[in-house]
């Protein structure tokens, strides 16, 4: 008769969850139905061989016994099932601030008036620009600053960038 601690690695080998808690008598029963291995089969874990040594070979072969196929669990039979992808959610984009709204339109004018000029150059000069127009700048929605026609000149040469 097995004991409880064999009982609980062959169901752990099996992913019976929960094993650890069940009595001898769960179990078994569990045991029953979830793998065809009969309970009286149930070996404790492998141990250790002593080296084998060598054997004389041998002269005459014994005729191989037929073996029965090897019972199989349903569980490895059926197709293992996977969960449903769960995408993650997409937050809402964040609404830009006013500064970076006014370093975006300003890079991108700064580019086609400058085509020479370097990305650090062109940050540099439209932060100055954000300097000069008196942070009154409010977006799309409340322009109070006219950025359309205003390129503030910081003393750079496109030409020497």
């Amino acid at each position: 008769m097995p004991s409880v601690k064999e009982l609980r690695e062959h169901a752990k080998l099996h992913g019976i969850k929960g094993y650890s808690r069940l009595t001898k008598d769960e179990l078994k029963t569990r045991l029953t139905f979830s793998t065809p291995i009969p309970l009286h089969k149930i070996h404790s874990p492998k141990k250790h061989k002593s080296p084998k040594k060598h054997k004389s070979p041998k002269k005459h072969k014994s005729p191989k016994k037929h073996k029965s196929p090897k019972r199989l669990s349903p569980f490895r039979l059926s197709p293992k099932r996977l969960s449903p992808l769960r995408l993650k959610k997409k937050s809402p984009k964040r609404k830009l601030s006013p500064y970076n709204k006014f370093l975006s339109k300003q890079i991108r004018r700064l580019k086609t008036a400058f085509p020479r000029l370097s990305t650090r150059a062109r940050f540099t000069k439209a932060a100055k620009n954000w300097k000069l127009s008196g942070s009154n700048y409010h977006g799309d929605d409340n322009e109070i600053y006219d950025t359309d026609n205003h390129i503030y000149d910081d003393g750079y040469d496109s030409e020497e960038l």
